[in-house]
C-alpha cells in the first residue's frame, strides 16, 4: 500500500493530477501540521489543517482541502467559508459576472477502528446544520473519503423520486448506517453509482480488498446539475494512460506498478460552462498525501 506524498512519489501524484485537468480538485487527509500547504502547478491551495495530532502520531493526521485551478480566479471569487470542525472545509465559488454561487465541501471521516475516532452522527450532524445554512447557495457539493459502506442500504426515502443507484459492495458499517441516516434527512443522495453509473468503480481497491468509502454527494435539486460522474482506479490511469509521461518521473519505476489505493472520483457540472472555457471539472481524490 502506497500512503503518503513523499519527496519519492509526489511527481507520480502530480502527475496523476494533472493528468485530469479538473478545475475543482478536493483532496482528503493531507497529513499537513501547523500552515503546511499542498503545491500543484497551475493550482492555488485552500487547506484545513489539523490543529491537535494523536500524541503517539509520528507525522500529521487528517486534515482536508481543495485545490483551485488559477483561472477559476478570472471568473470567480473563492472563499474560504467553513472551517470551524477538523477534517472539514467548505469553499464558496461566487461568479463575478452573475453572481451564481455553489460551494464545495472536502471532509473526510477516519476508520472505525482508527485511534482518533470520530463520532459518526455527530460529524454527520455537522454537515446537516450546513446543508440547512446554505440555502441562499444555488449549488452545494459535497465529496470525501467518509470510510463509510453503504451496502445495500437505500439512501433516500420511499417518498422520495430518485434513479437507485448502482450497488457493486454489498458490505455496511456503523459509519455507512450513519451516513445513511443523515443522507435521508438532509435530503441528499450519493452521485457515485447513480449518475452515468457505468463509470462506477470502487473507491478503494488494495490487496486488503476492495470496497467503496469515498463519496460524492449532493442535494437532490443539484443532482441534475451533474451529467457525468465516473471512479477511476489510479492503476489504470497509471498503467494505460501515463507510462510515457510518467517516465520523467523521480523514482518513477518503484511506484509505477504501486498505485495509490484510493481511486478518484471525477464529476462534471454543465450548469457552469457558460462561464470557463471547459465547464468545471470536480474531482474527489481518495489519496492520502503528505509532502516531507
Amino acid at each position: 500500500m502506497l500512503n503518503g506524498w513523499t519527496e519519492n512519489n509526489s511527481d507520480l501524484r502530480e502527475k496523476i493530477l494533472i493528468y485530469r485537468n479538473s478545475d475543482i480538485i478536493a483532496v482528503n487527509e493531507t497529513h499537513l501540521t501547523d500552515d503546511k500547504k499542498l503545491k500543484l502547478e497551475g493550482y492555488v491551495w485552500e487547506g484545513h489543517n489539523r490543529s491537535k495530532q494523536h500524541i503517539r502520531a509520528k507525522k500529521g493526521f487528517g486534515g482536508v482541502g481543495i485545490f483551485v485551478k488559477e483561472t477559476i480566479y478570472e471568473n470567480y471569487v473563492v472563499s474560504i467559508e467553513y472551517k470551524d470542525y477538523e477534517d472539514m472545509l467548505g469553499v464558496l465559488f461566487t461568479d463575478k459576472n452573475t453572481g451564481y454561487c455553489f460551494m464545495v465541501y472536502a471532509l473526510y471521516l477516519p476508520p472505525e477502528t482508527s485511534t482518533v475516532y470520530k463520532n459518526a452522527p455527530e460529524f454527520f450532524d455537522r454537515i446537516l446544520l450546513e446543508v440547512y445554512k446554505r440555502t441562499s447557495v444555488d449549488a452545494v457539493y459535497f465529496v470525501g473519503d467518509l470510510n463509510a459502506k453503504l451496502g445495500g442500504l437505500k439512501d433516500y426515502s420511499d417518498i422520495d423520486v430518485l434513479s437507485p443507484r448502482k450497488i457493486i459492495d454489498p458490505a455496511e458499517n456503523n459509519h455507512g448506517k450513519a451516513f445513511r441516516e443523515f443522507l435521508i434527512e438532509a435530503k441528499c443522495c450519493t452521485v457515485n453509482g447513480r449518475v452515468t453509473p457505468e463509470f462506477d468503480n470502487y473507491t478503494f481497491v488494495s490487496t486488503r480488498g476492495t470496497s467503496v468509502v469515498d463519496y460524492f454527494f449532493v442535494p437532490h435539486d443539484c443532482l441534475n446539475d451533474i451529467i457525468e460522474c465516473r471512479v477511476d482506479l489510479c492503476s489504470e490511469i497509471i498503467n494505460d494512460t501515463l507510462p510515457a509521461t510518467l517516465a520523467t518521473c523521480q523514482h518513477w519505476e518503484t511506484f509505477l506498478d504501486e498505485a495509490p489505493c484510493h481511486s478518484t472520483t471525477f464529476g462534471k457540472l454543465p450548469k457552469l460552462v457558460g462561464t470557463l472555457p471547459k465547464g468545471p471539472h470536480l474531482t474527489l481524490s481518495g489519496h492520502e498525501w503528505t509532502k516531507t
